[in-house]
């Protein structure tokens, strides 16, 4: 018993990761979106690449997952997100070749970082004195760089401008007789805006500390601010990110939306604000003002990897390989040479197609292979090439062409190129013998499913693509 529930599991998890390996199927030669699913609706894409899967691994890539398949060269296309809903996100294909596996290489970022913060600010839309996400999210980071010993803290440390301002309001206050604390306080955190974050938490005591000292300090330095720590404790930056992030952030949302969509154009966003920030600062402040911590670094934001296959091998194997038949009219030219056949001819014949195409993709989409544009052509030639005593035609009135067809300008028009096969009489003997002439010529698909489509619909609608 316990053997056969062994197989069992065996056979169950085997099936699981063989089916997880199993690929997308999806249409070829034809632009489509797909839809990539991430983690959770805070996962930002930071790039799309697709990447075909060399043909000779295509059978080890699809059955078995743990084979090392190799890519085509290094090329590789980046790929556009279209939109985005919650954790699912929306993006376009270019046409894709049949019978091909291809690997989209995904790279997304999570909500711990300042662009996280940046993008729940814009999502909760609420006041910095709120404790929202975005918040949570800055004490998250000051909490992890402080464990991990890294200088990514984002902690609310006042100019002296705004130090030398408080200090002047100060200067009606006689800190050496019984004072009102609330008057104090208000004082306080009308100028150091950055502290109300903590107001509740912040004793009284140390508010009429603090600012005995500063009524008496003269000497400035680059670090003055830091002073806050020692009466306040560390407190996190959260309205100048949030003022900050109204001033730039916001408005360059509200006017171009996608730059929402990924993390690599929200990130462009912030850096390009963060530039603006500094252009301020340089014409604003005094040189010997300290830089907020969100100008002077902003930590990168962690990526993390994600595979998504697509196939575009058909549903049915029999059709993989399908060849099609593809009838067409033109004109040839004969090549000429000593003692040649002179002018030309119309001609009906057939396309013997190597691959399977889609012929509503526009051949400039297409980046059609060889195989895709070449086929085996076959016709016979509309205008006799019997001269009496010189040669005759293949059979009957018409004489057998053979060569190839390649596809040039649309998906229906074609160069050929061939020889012409007829009779050719010995004016001594009479005897004939076949004979071979080249040409060159061009020709255009006659697409009768697609003109009966036109006329009578109904009849043809389940007619099979070739």
């Amino acid at each position: 018993m316990k053997k056969i529930s062994l197989i069992v599991l065996i056979f169950l998890t085997t099936s699981i990761v063989f089916g997880q390996n199993k690929p997308k199927v999806v249409n070829f030669g034809i632009q489509f979106l797909d839809t990539l699913s991430l983690p959770s609706k805070h996962n930002y894409i930071e790039s799309v690449k697709l990447y075909p899967i060399k043909d000779k691994h295509s059978k080890k890539y699809y059955n078995d997952p743990t084979f090392n398949y190799l890519l085509d060269s290094k090329g590789f296309k980046n790929i556009t997100v279209e939109s985005k809903r919650d954790s699912l996100n929306i993006v376009l294909i270019p046409p894709l070749k049949p019978n091909r596996f291809y690997k989209l290489e995904i790279t997304y970022v999570g909500r711990e970082d300042l662009y996280g913060a940046f993008r729940d600010m814009f999502i909760e839309g609420n006041d910095y004195e709120d404790k929202t996400n975005w918040m949570k999210t800055i004490d998250f980071l000051n909490a992890e760089s402080i464990r991990s010993n890294q200088p990514y803290l984002y902690l609310y440390q006042p100019t002296n401008k705004d130090l030398k301002i408080l200090k002047e309001e100060l200067k009606a206050i006689d800190f050496n007789s019984s004072l009102d604390t609330n008057y104090v306080s208000n004082i306080l955190y009308k100028n150091l805006t950055g502290l109300k974050v903590r107001q509740k938490e912040i004793e009284k005591n140390k508010v009429i500390e603090f600012c005995r000292w500063l009524s008496t300090f003269d000497n400035f330095q680059p670090d003055t601010g830091l002073k806050i720590f020692e009466y306040f404790g560390r407190i996190p930056d959260h309205q100048r990110l949030y003022d900050f992030y109204l001033r730039y952030i916001k408005v360059e949302l509200v006017n171009n939306p996608t730059a929402y969509l990924t993390h690599t154009k929200f990130k462009e966003l912030v850096e390009n604000a963060i530039e603006k920030e500094v252009e301020f600062l340089k014409t604003n402040l005094d040189g010997k003002e300290p830089v907020p911590n969100y100008i002077t670094f902003i930590d990168k934001a962690k990526l993390y990897p994600k595979t998504h296959k697509i196939s575009s091998y058909p549903d049915k194997y029999e059709t993989s390989y399908e060849r099609s038949l593809v009838p067409d009219f033109g004109y040839i030219t004969y090549i000429p040479y000593e003692g040649s056949i002179k002018g030309g001819s119309p001609y009906v014949g057939v396309h013997i197609s190597l691959s399977p195409v889609n012929k509503d993709v526009p051949l400039t989409l297409s980046q059609l292979t060889f195989a895709q544009r070449f086929s085996i052509h076959t016709a016979v030639t509309l205008n006799s090439l019997k001269k009496d005593g010189f040669r005759d035609d293949f059979f009957a009135n018409y004489s057998l062409m053979l060569g190839g067809g390649y596809k040039v300008l649309t998906q229906s028009t074609r160069l050929n190129f061939g020889g012409l096969f007829f009779k050719k009489t010995d004016a001594v003997s009479g005897n004939s013998n076949i004979a071979v002439q080249p040409y060159v010529g061009i020709s255009i698909d006659i697409e009768i499913r697609k003109w009966l489509e036109g006329i009578i619909p109904t009849f043809t609608k389940n007619f099979k693509d070739n």
